[in-house]
């Protein structure tokens, strides 16, 4: 029996032959799955190629307005690392915090987001700027228009009552209508003392009130 030659293959031929091998799944080595960089990875990099921030001030405005006619003009430059947007975990829910860039794989490492965990995405600072969560209850003062925000969080600190104690729940439940109205005069007492008294908004006595008897120390 005659031996079989051996085809010879151009490279012309093998480049053909590899393709059609690779098309229908054959041959060649497959190529590893590249896993997808996390937000907190992307934010890394990115801060790292933005590096840091140069400003500029005149120098009359840092001397001082009063020694403006001693000096020259001109301006002072600063190399500052520049800010970033992350997310901390808060009782009400992720919010938003910027911080200095040099201190971004820091906060990361204790627990901070490269983007807002409730909505997934990158929300506003406000308390009720991100679509993820529930609004929070406020209201608005009548003088300056501030929101005073309802930012308490009930906590049973007294623990399970005695056999004979007996507990009023009005101290321990409140609603946010309430407690947002505390807020709103304790706002108006300390910021707006005269529009307070036309709203009939008084400061508590100062002074420590005795005990009545009965009461433990």
């Amino acid at each position: 029996m005659a031996k079989r030659r051996r085809r010879q293959w151009t490279p012309e031929q093998r480049k053909v032959a590899s393709d059609r091998a690779k098309a229908r799944g054959l041959g060649g080595k497959p190529k590893p799955e590249v896993a997808a960089a996390t937000p907190e990875q992307v934010m890394i990099a990115e801060q790292k190629a933005r590096g840091s921030v140069r400003t500029q001030e005149d120098l009359r405005e840092l001397i001082g307005k009063e020694e403006q006619d001693l000096v020259d003009t001109g301006t002072v430059t600063h190399q500052r690392p520049g800010r970033v947007a992350v997310w901390k975990k808060t009782p009400q829910g992720w919010q938003r915090r910027e911080i200095p860039g040099t201190a971004l794989n820091q906060a990361l490492a204790n627990g901070f987001k490269a983007r807002c965990p409730d909505c997934g995405g990158e929300c506003g600072d406000g308390v009720n700027d991100c679509p993820g969560r529930e609004d929070t209850a406020f209201r608005r003062c009548p003088v300056c228009a501030r929101p005073i925000f309802d930012l308490d969080i009930q906590q049973d600190t007294v623990g399970e009552a005695e056999d004979a104690e007996i507990r009023d729940e009005s101290f321990s439940q409140t609603t946010p209508t309430v407690r947002t109205k505390v807020k709103l005069e304790q706002h108006m007492l300390a910021y707006h003392p005269a529009e307070a008294a036309a709203y009939g908004i008084v400061r508590p006595t100062p002074g420590k009130q005795p005990e009545p008897a009965g009461v433990a120390p």
